[in-house]
C-alpha cells in the first residue's frame, strides 16, 4: 500500500478511536489509569508527540475532572498532567498498585 495511503487509513483509524473514547468524569465507572492508558495506545498509533497527547486527554476529560482542569491549566506538559490526574483520581487503596504498574510500564519503554 502506498505510504499516503497508510497514513490516510491510520488517520482514519486514530480518529475512530478518539471519538469512540469515553470521556473521563473523575467517577469509579471509568478509572484514571485505564483512560490515560487508551490516550497513549491511540497516540502510539499515529506517533504522537507530547502536546497532542495532551490536546487529546484535556478534549476527553469531562465533569469533575474537567473542573480540576480548569483549575489546574498550569499544567502544560503531557507527563506533568497525567501524573497530576492520576494522584488526584487514583483511590488510595489502589495507588500503591498503579505506581507498581506505571514502573512496569515506564522500564518496557
Amino acid at each position: 500500500m502506498p505510504n499516503n495511503m497508510h497514513d490516510s487509513a491510520m488517520m482514519i483509524c486514530y480518529r475512530e478511536c478518539l471519538s469512540n473514547l469515553s470521556k473521563f468524569n473523575g467517577g469509579e465507572e471509568y478509572k484514571i489509569f485505564q483512560f490515560i492508558s487508551n490516550i497513549e495506545r491511540i497516540g502510539k498509533m499515529i506517533d504522537a508527540n507530547e502536546n497532542i497527547l495532551h490536546c487529546m486527554c484535556t478534549a476527553k476529560l469531562d465533569g469533575e475532572a474537567k473542573r480540576w482542569y480548569d483549575d489546574n491549566m498550569s499544567l502544560t506538559q503531557w507527563e506533568q498532567l497525567k501524573f497530576a490526574l492520576l494522584e488526584r483520581f487514583t483511590r488510595c487503596d489502589s495507588s500503591s498498585k498503579l505506581f507498581e504498574q506505571l514502573k512496569e510500564r515506564k522500564q518496557k519503554t
